[in-house]
């Protein structure tokens, strides 16, 4: 669904096939737009199908490594932020919650 609203929004832009759930966004900078995708949620999904260090290896020989034109989707390498997010998260639960007296 998100890929035929993009497509009619923008007559030329091009997207990943089965991958719709990893799009973050779209970048319009002075090129053609593109579609952003988590290359975390990308792994995810090829994982459904494969081992992690096969599903990686996919991602980088088939899709990282793709170049189709000025329009190539933008692969986002989010994992380090993810990481840090989550230990944030982490952290803050370890702090005590002092009370009001």
């Amino acid at each position: 669904m998100v890929v035929e609203a993009l497509a009619e929004q923008y007559e030329s832009i091009k997207t990943a096939n089965g991958f719709d759930e990893a799009i973050i966004g779209i970048s319009r900078d002075f090129m053609e737009p593109r579609v952003v995708y988590s290359v975390s949620k990308v792994i995810e999904i090829l994982e459904r199908d494969m081992e992690p260090l096969d599903a990686r290896e996919y991602f980088e020989f088939n899709m990282a490594g793709a170049y189709v034109g000025e329009d190539t989707p933008i692969w986002c390498h989010d994992e380090l932020v993810i990481e840090i997010r989550e230990s944030q998260v982490t952290q803050a639960e370890k702090v005590p919650v002092q009370s009001a007296q």
